[in-house]
């Protein structure tokens, strides 16, 4: 008798595991919207892809997230394994021999995530559509000599990524010629090498925003919390999403951080070279170019104006060298993407909601009230000579946010930028574990509405309205209920 419950008990013990190891298992798959239906279906169908009969697929990914998180956090906590506050450490690492060993050990930790990245997942299911495109018209370019923009290019890339062949020019590179910049060596390698190089690669920009947010705000975090931000940002929902997409949203987001942190630290010109690296993904940093470039302008900062256009003249030259009539092709190639390509509008969703069926005019209507209501935020920032552009540039994030199209959550990543700015003003009002309770909460429930509402392998449309309406109440609440003082002036 007991030992039929024993039995019962180890067997219910054992479904229970299988359970919870099914479902991290086809979490991670849903995130790569990129998979195709036949290699999901053949992926999902397989059981035993390694050599090691004990060690199949699911538990290969699972172990492979656990190893990149402590990778990361060993990283962090021997670079900064210290009583005291992590700048005074930072300085230390200045030491040639002390950068040597950052440098190795980053090298060493980088090398080990590829592996298991590689061997896990991307030899044997390669995904990341939005990195596929970019990689494989690269390659056209670099490799063959070929017009990355080209129809017979994208009709290439279609079949792999299983779109439409009817979809004329969706699939295709549609990106400024000068990204080729950023990942360019990768080309010469195996998709499924270059695609793991890649995710590793967007995981440390993400690092790199927190590290870059902390410099831009002068503030000395512990140890605890340095690692605790940098964990809570790896897990964040839109951050893991565009980590397996491939998607080029950290990069912008961490080269527009980096670029506050420059104007801070009076460092004008590479802030200017940092915001025109932005302009990989431009209809993500629009508004905020603009903004900057004004504000810019009002405080006599002109050696931040040299550094913008002088970077992005060089970039333009640099991308024209390789292929001359790129801007009319690049022109070309958005007009074919942009008649198949769809996307999805926070503010044209709530409306949705709240009136369905709504005339086309109404979108129109308040999608200009949000404009104006930005501009007038501008307007204030510039008539009192605000020394920070952060007022502005909240605005701007937002609004971007709000009333252009995405074709994902992704581009939802700069909301961190305000977001990070308001919860370090409430930790230094409210108590630092109060605020990164709230963090939690708030990414747990990201992900909860991720996992209850997805259909197929597609993220539903109510995922694109969370975030941007906190950050508008957010905004409206400092704007017109008292707005705070940025914790350090970008000045």
């Amino acid at each position: 008798m007991q030992a039929t419950q024993k039995s019962k008990s180890s067997s219910q013990n054992k479904s229970l595991l299988s359970y919870f190891n099914d479902m991290a298992y086809k979490t991670l798959i849903l995130l790569t919207t990129g998979f195709s239906p036949r290699r999901l279906h053949k992926l999902l169908s397989t059981r035993s892809l390694f050599q090691y009969p004990l060690v199949d697929l699911q538990s290969g990914l699972i172990i492979g997230s656990t190893i990149s998180c402590a990778a990361h956090y060993a990283s962090l906590v021997s670079i900064l394994y210290s009583q005291e506050p992590a700048k005074n450490k930072l300085e230390l690492m200045l030491k040639k021999r002390d950068f040597f060993i950052l440098i190795l050990l980053f090298l060493l930790l980088s090398g080990l995530e590829t592996f298991v990245t590689y061997h896990a997942l991307t030899r044997q299911a390669p995904g990341a559509n939005d990195y596929y495109s970019r990689w494989y018209g690269a390659r056209a370019l670099l490799v063959e000599g070929r017009n990355p923009y080209g129809l017979d290019v994208t009709e290439e890339i279609q079949p792999v990524i299983e779109i439409d062949p009817s979809e004329v020019g969706r699939g295709g590179f549609n990106y400024p010629l000068h990204v080729v910049f950023i990942f360019w060596p990768l080309v010469y390698l195996s998709y499924p090498l270059a695609q793991a190089i890649w995710m590793v690669t967007l995981q440390w920009f993400a690092l790199g925003i927190v590290i870059a947010f902390f410099g831009w705000q002068k503030w000395k975090p512990t140890i605890a919390e340095l690692v605790a931000v940098g964990l809570a940002t790896l897990t964040f929902y839109i951050v893991v999403r565009s980590i397996f997409l491939g998607q080029f949203t950290l990069p912008v987001a961490f080269f527009l951080v980096a670029c506050l942190w420059a104007l801070g630290s009076k460092r004008d010109v590479m802030a200017g070279i940092l915001l025109a690296a932005t302009s990989i993904k431009p209809q993500m940093v629009l508004f905020t170019g603009i903004w900057l470039v004004i504000w810019a302008v009002g405080q006599r900062r002109w050696r931040f104006l040299i550094g913008l256009f002088g970077s992005g003249f060089a970039m333009l030259a640099g991308s024209m060298a390789l292929f001359p009539a790129w801007p009319l092709a690049f022109y070309e190639d958005i007009g074919r993407y942009a008649r198949f390509a769809g996307g999805r509008n926070p503010l044209a969703l709530l409306l949705q909601m709240i009136w369905p069926g709504y005339p086309q005019g109404v979108f129109t209507a308040v999608s200009t009230l949000i404009i104006l209501a930005m501009l007038w935020a501008w307007w204030q920032s510039w008539r009192t000579k605000d020394d920070t552009p952060d007022h502005g540039l909240f605005w701007a994030i937002i609004v971007s946010t709000l009333v252009t199209f995405q074709t994902g959550t992704t581009n939802q990543t700069l909301l961190l930028i305000p977001w990070f700015a308001w919860l370090t003003m409430a930790a230094q009002q409210r108590g630092k574990l109060p605020v990164f309770a709230l963090f939690a909460i708030c990414s747990i429930a990201l992900w909860a509405l991720f996992l209850t509402t997805i259909s197929g392998n597609e993220e539903n449309p109510v995922l694109f309205l969370p975030l941007p309406l906190l950050s508008v109440t957010m905004l409206l609440w400092q704007t017109w209920g008292g707005r705070p003082t940025a914790v350090n002036p970008t000045s």
